[in-house]
């Protein structure tokens, strides 16, 4: 989580007293109510208001907003000592040695504000429920409906009930994972064997009572069940599964195997050492992304945009991009990539009316979803549908596309949001210019600025709906309460 200046050295204290205090607010309230009065008493402020306070619910303070960076800046100096004074070293907490940091180590004068509102974040507590990687939650929970679904058959249905249910029993089970920051669990069904390996954070994420009544699990539960129970899983099990007598395993192994393996689920024929694997999902919730790289080393950006590309990219371009490493701004960030990204361009304009060129694309999107593995699927949950896509079979488009490369240049200065260069590779057929259907996909840049984080990301379009889907469903939202 970002943190602004001013909340960065007293977030450990924000947590301490999340319930220390007998009052009718919260006590972040209180705290919230407390600074907006030190900043309304400060010269220049009285005019200050809140934009969001904080509830039970959302702890977080929204200020409305102070003015300029050098105001911002200079709010913050002033506060400073009253804020720490006043809040921050109250006697009752003295002792503690989270809170009495020494006020040099607060970062007041960072400088990080940028036209956003004033905000102050609570931080991550025991009191303020969160779900570290939906992700990550989802493929074991999806792992649970598969292999409900398949032991029961062919009763019709599962209830969100039977997948708590599920987790409870892999949560009373031993963790067979040696390393601390991972869970490994394993569970006998009674046709299928289920391995469940995760980190720790996420494992604990899917199994928390308290975090699935604040119903931060509904939109996944909802996700799983409809896929576990489409007329696609069901046909499946009919077809490959209507055995009894075998043995399966359904393992959910990307905690173990995530170097090896794109794949998120796998299902075999088997559960001793000879076994037959029967297909293999990657996983994407609420995610385009194929593939991504991170932009603070030059050698593995550049390499990154030749496998998608296939272009050479001169040492001056890469020292050029090196120069503004390690630390650029938003600004400099998306000016460097788009220099490159021109390069890009050019050269894909000059080859993409080439059927070599077109197989040559399509085989780099492929292997950036799926890599070198056969018999494997990417199964995205977006919004609310499922998509099942066949990536493996983008070579078949060949002769069947018309593709242009879109260069949309980054703004000349810092937006709020957007600014950035984007490249996309579209099918030109009815619209000369990218449309939202007619886009295969797209590589754009993104900056974080804590840190700040550098990153280029492959992401699909539209245009692969409606070319490699296998199965795309609407996902009802009653379905997870049932």
């Amino acid at each position: 989580m970002k943190m602004k200046p001013i909340i960065e050295g007293f977030r450990k204290y924000l947590n301490e007293a999340a319930n220390r205090l007998d009052t009718d607010q919260t006590p972040l309230q209180k705290y919230a109510d407390e600074l907006l009065a030190l900043i309304k008493a400060t010269e220049g402020y009285g005019d200050v208001k809140f934009k969001k306070v904080p509830t039970k619910r959302s702890r977080i303070i929204v200020i409305d907003d102070v003015g300029t960076r050098r105001q911002r800046e200079s709010l913050n100096m002033k506060l400073k000592d009253k804020y720490v004074k006043h809040i921050m070293f109250r006697p009752e907490w003295i002792s503690d040695p989270g809170i009495t940091r020494p006020i040099s180590a607060i970062p007041f004068k960072k400088g990080l504000y940028k036209g956003i509102d004033y905000t102050l974040y609570a931080g991550t507590s025991t009191t303020e429920l969160k779900i570290a990687n939906k992700g990550d939650v989802v493929e074991g929970l999806l792992g649970i409906a598969l292999a409900y679904m398949i032991d029961v058959y062919p009763k019709r249905g599962i209830k969100r009930s039977h997948i708590i249910d599920i987790t409870n029993q892999l949560d009373a089970t031993d963790n067979l994972s040696q390393n601390n920051a991972k869970i490994h669990k394993r569970l006998f069904m009674k046709h299928v064997q289920l391995d469940i390996a995760l980190n720790a954070i996420n494992f604990h994420d899917m199994v928390k009572k308290e975090k699935r009544d604040e119903g931060l699990l509904e939109g996944l539960y909802t996700s799983v069940i409809k896929y576990a129970t489409s007329n696609y899983f069901r046909n499946f099990i009919e077809k490959e599964l209507r055995n009894k007598d075998q043995k399966l395993t359904l393992k959910v192994m990307g905690a173990v195997e995530q170097l090896e393996s794109k794949a998120d689920l796998k299902l075999f024929r088997g559960d001793g050492a000879t076994t037959e694997m029967i297909w293999s999902h990657s996983l994407k919730y609420g995610s385009r992304q194929l593939g991504q790289v991170g932009g603070k080393n030059a050698e593995n950006v550049f390499g990154f945009i030749t496998k998608i590309f296939d272009v050479e990219l001169q040492p001056a371009d890469k020292e050029a991009y090196q120069i503004i490493l390690p630390n650029p701004s938003k600004h400099e960030f998306y000016q460097a990539t788009d220099a490159i990204f021109h390069k890009v361009h050019k050269h894909a304009t000059a080859h993409i009316a080439k059927d070599d060129y077109v197989e040559y694309l399509l085989s780099a999107l492929k292997h950036s979803a799926i890599g070198d593995e056969s018999n494997l699927d990417l199964l995205n949950f977006e919004k609310d549908k499922f998509r099942l896509l066949d990536f493996g079979s983008l070579s078949e488009l060949i002769g069947h596309l018309s593709l242009s490369v879109d260069f949309k240049r980054a703004s000349p200065t810092p937006q709020p949001r957007g600014g950035y260069p984007v490249l996309t590779v579209f099918d030109n057929r009815g619209f000369v210019v990218p449309k939202k259907e007619n886009i295969l996909f797209t590589l754009r840049p993104k900056y974080e600025s804590s840190g700040p984080v550098l990153r280029y990301y492959v992401e699909y379009g539209d245009l692969i709906d409606h070319m490699i889907t296998k199965v795309n469903e609407q996902i009802k939202k009653s379905t997870a309460r049932t």
